[in-house]
């Protein structure tokens, strides 16, 4: 096979290159042994956390959401636990207690990444209290988690910026449906 370069007809000037099996050989193998060479994407189970981690959670003070809110400063960038309503819809996530009032008394809620570690029955059942019935768009849950609460100094936080504080979760501990009627 010859492929002509150069604008020529081959023997007219124009450069050619032979194409041999020998070319073809070297890129296929090349090929194969970069696909084999790529490693798989690390599942949770491979992951390691640091041993220090689950001892930080054990020992995470228990703060009454009311108390976050009131003494925000006091516990900014702390792990802290506590137990609030979780509230879910298309653009927000956050928590919040009734008993708590006023204008800031909403939390943005987020994830951690170390959330995965969360037992898989518990985030199951979370998910089912959440969402009873499918489609879902909008849930509650009476929760008690531990994660880190972030006061004012760091935001605004959340959809439109529209929280002064915000919460990630790191591990959930319990979870039970909430009454519908309080936002």
């Amino acid at each position: 096979m010859r492929y002509v370069f150069g604008g020529g007809a081959a023997g007219l000037g124009g450069s050619t290159i032979k194409r041999t099996p020998t070319m073809g050989a070297l890129f296929f193998t090349a090929l194969l042994l970069s696909i084999s060479c790529v490693s798989q994407e690390p599942q949770v189970k491979d992951i390691q956390g640091p041993p220090s981690y689950s001892s930080t959670i054990k020992q995470a003070p228990t703060v009454p959401f009311c108390e976050l809110l009131r003494n925000s400063a006091r516990y900014d960038k702390r792990i802290v636990r506590t137990q609030a309503t979780f509230f879910r819809n298309m653009e927000n996530a956050y928590l919040y207690d009734p008993s708590c009032g006023g204008e800031n008394a909403y939390v943005w809620a987020e994830f951690d990444p170390a959330y995965v570690y969360t037992d898989d029955a518990l985030k199951k059942k979370f998910d089912q209290v959440l969402c009873p019935t499918q489609p879902c768009t909008i849930g509650r849950a009476q929760i008690t988690v531990v994660g880190r609460f972030e006061g004012p100094t760091g935001g605004p936080y959340g959809h439109l910026n529209d929280y002064s504080f915000r919460f990630s979760f790191i591990r959930l501990e319990q979870a039970d449906s909430a009454q519908t009627s309080n936002q």
